[in-house]
């Protein structure tokens, strides 16, 4: 035999691949003799090829002490670098000789592991035979190299499996743990468990795993502490056992592990948890559990069933709390997660409830809706493990995270609050119940689930909503208020129509209104929630409104126009415009009432403003309050508040421009009550022009420092309170020519420069719009104007910008009569120059009269002939 080996090494090391082909050969023809072989003389046979056929197809040397490959006189494998032979391609089918090498395994190991000996004693022996060389048979550590080389091959694994080669690679692994220190163990352990992880990719060896009785042994292992077995090799086992899970999980190995009482002894393991040695060893084992009751579940609920019989959930929430409370928040995490997956866990769905409940009638999915998809949650065991968790846990971001994995659920599929509601319609309401404990953001993280459910689901949540809206009391804290209040809009903006019926058949509308009676004991913040809450009820219904005011609430929504809050002033007068405007017939009182607010002692200027721009909403939306305002001399009642802010626009006082914000809204709501043509008509036979005239006159003499805001004011209310920002004016026009006329009354004869800054804004918007032009030309605005050019002396130019005004009208029209007026202040060498650049603005856009001749061949550019 020297010279074969001899030989072969030679080979075996050329760098030509060719030469390979030899020893394969070599290796065929003493497998041949092998078989042919008589039986004294078969193992003899057998040790040859068993060391042939790992010097061809090892990948890696053995790794063996100098000793023992000295007294083995074993030839290494073949290098790394060498080229990896594919075995089936040169050797051919290898199952025969795959079932002999595990055969003879097998045997060999059980020749020297007796029964009657001690777990210590059998370990020592079986790796004793290990080291053993016998010239008569095959080493049984060559036996265990080749057979993972074989196990590679899939279709050797039902003969290895039927040698029973798979059970006994489980049970040496487990016998080993009892080899204190040995060179061989970590080998052995790893061939063992790479043959047995290559094996269970194929039925046959979990089949051979369960009829041997050896499964169990793996999830035994699996959960023992680590003082126990080695963490890389419980590893390996955690590898092995998720690919039996997720490959073979057959009636036939869910029957095996029920019949064992697998599951109950794992968790009953896991009952002490404290005695592992990290809690990453023990999370392990439940992500182990957990998948195992998910693929089983596909099956049967055996499992499932052992699982709730050995208080599984218990132990689990008993493990989720420890976490916790050591701080582990990272471990926490991880296994909230793992609980949330068995939500969907269960051999058959949950069925939908029979009743119906409060408000959902119409929305009840059908009976025959298929539940049983994988988004369908199938028990609330874990769903419940969380809640309790929820609210013991200490830890403030982990209950934020739990809450979040228990929406998930009902945010993914719709059916899923009706499932819960079939089993425990109880569930929401126990959050309700804590809610007072919790942080505010988590209560606000808590009330978005709410409205999803309600508005995504189309479920009411009838007795939640009801626990929530008796929150509302003046006991409670603002930021619990303000929260419902803001859940109560968002529901309203959803469905207006029937949250809005929904949410007063439960009650909200009473709560609400006692809120409002008892303002004063809420804070802003608090108060407008409250006033949101009930614009958005206000906002699609009329019902809600005439609610409203058969309550006696309004007079305490009255008291808060004149907080000095803006925000509720603004809040408090959207809700009475709302009112006002939702029963206009009936609302007259009100409408009126609002404007003899204007004169209360108390009322502030910044309140009075505000009620102002009220009053303009609703003139602008209403004409029937337009003749109510009209009928009940309102003009009257705004002239007369001018007069009154003489006294806030001296030179020293605080409140000027306060005082000029409520002038400017004065003169909007003026412009509002005029937009019809039959309130123009009544103001001026009233004289109303001429009094609104007098108050401006004499305001702006009064206050010479504030000329100019008075006169932004006037303009501001005839541009309609729109933009008066230079670049929008563009776009803009004179709404209210009236008071476009009592701007132009106002300007001086020769404005000074703060006043003609406001004459140049009101003279773009007059250019920028032909109806601007005609509502001014129509109430003698172009004659006004040349009037007051025609004052200036002759020795002095008129006002550019009175000229600029005239030159935009006259763009529009201008008679023969103007024409010759305006040409006849050419007298005086002063005035030819700015009238000269008026009359070239106005032949440039206007229509020129047929006796007026202009040269342009001028070296000036413009001349004139008449």
């Amino acid at each position: 035999m020297e010279w074969l080996h001899s030989m072969y090494r030679a080979v075996s090391w050329q760098e030509d691949p060719a030469f390979i082909a030899d020893p394969v050969a070599r290796l065929k023809y003493h497998y041949k003799l092998y078989t042919s072989a008589r039986e004294d003389r078969k193992l003899v046979e057998l040790k040859q090829v068993v060391v042939l056929f790992n010097t061809i197809y090892g990948v890696k040397a053995t790794k063996l002490p100098e000793t023992e490959a000295t007294m083995r006189e074993r030839p290494l494998t073949m290098s790394q670098d060498m080229p990896r032979l594919n075995l089936q391609k040169t050797f051919g089918d290898t199952r025969e000789l795959a079932f002999v090498l595990s055969l003879s395994l097998v045997q060999s190991v059980r020749a020297v592991w007796k029964k009657e000996m001690s777990r210590e004693e059998s370990a020592k022996a079986v790796i004793t035979a290990f080291k053993l060389q016998d010239p008569l048979r095959p080493d049984m550590i060559e036996l265990l190299t080749a057979l993972e080389i074989l196990s590679a091959v899939k279709a050797n694994c039902d003969n290895m499996a039927a040698a029973g080669l798979f059970s006994l690679s489980l049970r040496m692994i487990h016998l080993f743990r009892y080899v204190v220190s040995n060179e061989l163990k970590p080998f052995t352990e790893q061939a063992a468990s790479r043959i047995l992880a290559r094996g269970c990719e194929h039925q046959s060896a979990v089949d051979e795993l369960i009829n041997s009785d050896a499964l169990k042994l793996l999830l035994r292992m699996v959960s023992m502490h680590a003082k126990l077995i080695h963490p890389r090799l419980r590893n390996r086992l955690f590898q092995i056992l998720d690919l039996i899970v997720r490959k073979h999980m057959q009636m036939s190995t869910v029957t095996y592990l029920h019949e064992k009482e697998c599951m109950k002894r794992g968790v009953t393991s896991l009952s002490h948890f404290d005695q592992y040695e990290t809690s990453e060893d023990v999370l392990a084992i439940w992500t182990a559990i957990i998948s195992i009751l998910k693929e089983s579940s596909t099956v049967s609920d055996l499992l499932i069933n052992d699982f709730l019989g050995a208080a599984g959930y218990t132990f689990l929430s008993k493990f989720l709390n420890y976490l916790d409370h050591t701080r582990q928040e990272a471990q926490t995490l991880r296994i909230v997660e793992l609980i949330e997956g068995l939500t969907y866990v269960g051999y058959a769905p949950l069925t939908l409830p029979h009743r119906s409940f409060t408000y959902n009638e119409s929305a009840a999915p059908p009976p025959s809706t298929d539940c049983s998809g994988p988004t369908c949650i199938r028990n609330i065991d874990a769903l419940l493990v969380l809640q309790n968790f929820f609210f013991v846990s200490t830890t403030e971001s982990i209950k934020e995270r739990v809450l979040t994995v228990i929406a998930i659920p009902f945010r993914s599929n719709t059916l899923n609050i009706w499932l819960l509601y079939g089993v425990d319609d109880q569930f929401w309401l126990r959050f309700v119940e804590e809610m007072i404990s919790m942080p505010c953001y988590l209560q606000e993280q808590f009330l978005d689930i709410i409205v999803d459910i309600c508005v995504a689901s189309h479920f009411v949540l009838y007795n939640e909503l009801s626990a929530l809206f008796k929150m509302l009391q003046t006991g409670n804290h603002g930021e619990i208020i303000q929260l419902i209040l803001q859940m109560t809009v968002r529901l309203l903006t959803a469905e207006p129509l029937k949250w809005s019926s929904i949410l007063r058949g439960i009650g909200l509308f009473g709560h609400i209104f006692d809120c409002l009676k008892q303002h004063q004991q809420f804070d802003d913040r608090t108060m407008l929630a409250l006033f949101s809450a009930i614009s958005a009820m206000l906002q699609h219904s009329p019902e809600n409104a005439v609610i409203f005011r058969k309550s006696d609430a309004k007079e305490a929504l009255l008291a808060c126009i004149n907080k000095e809050s803006a925000d509720l002033r603004t809040s408090a007068l959207q809700i009475l415009e709302m009112l006002i405007l939702s029963d206009i017939e009936q609302q007259h009182g009100d409408f009126m009432g609002l404007l003899q607010l204007l004169s209360h002692k108390d009322f502030t200027m910044m309140a009075q403003r505000d009620v102002l721009q009220t009053v303009s909403n609703i003139l602008r939306k209403s004409e029937l309050l337009e003749n109510e305002f009209r009928l009940r001399d309102g003009f009257s009642c705004l002239i007369a508040l001018i007069p009154t802010l003489k006294k806030y626009l001296l030179p020293d006082s605080k409140q000027s421009a306060e005082a000029v914000s409520l002038l400017r809204a004065v003169l909007i709501a003026l412009a509002a009550a005029l937009s019809s043509r039959l309130s123009r008509d009544a103001f001026f036979e009233s004289k109303g022009y001429l009094k609104l005239l007098s108050s401006i006159q004499d305001l702006k003499a009064s206050a010479p420092t504030h000329s100019e805001e008075v006169l932004s004011a006037v303009l501001d209310a005839a541009l309609g309170d729109q933009a008066t920002d230079l670049q929008s004016l563009v776009a803009e026009r004179v709404q209210n020519p009236y008071l476009g006329l009592i701007l132009l009354v106002l300007i001086p004869t020769d404005p000074k420069e703060e006043d003609a800054k406001v004459f140049h804004r009101f003279t773009r918007a007059v250019g920028a719009s032909v109806k601007s032009q005609h509502g001014l030309s129509a109430i003698g605005a172009t004659t006004y104007a040349l009037a007051k050019i025609e004052k200036f002396s002759p020795d002095k130019a008129p006002s550019p910008a009175m000229l600029d005004f005239f030159a935009a009208m006259a763009s529009y029209n201008l008679s023969i009569q103007e024409w010759r007026q305006f040409l006849r202040l050419f007298t005086s060498e002063a005035q030819s120059v700015p009238l000269l650049k008026a009359l070239h603005k106005m032949a440039c856009s206007a229509d020129v009269p047929s006796f007026i001749e202009f040269d342009r061949t001028n070296k000036r550019g413009f001349g004139y002939l008449q």
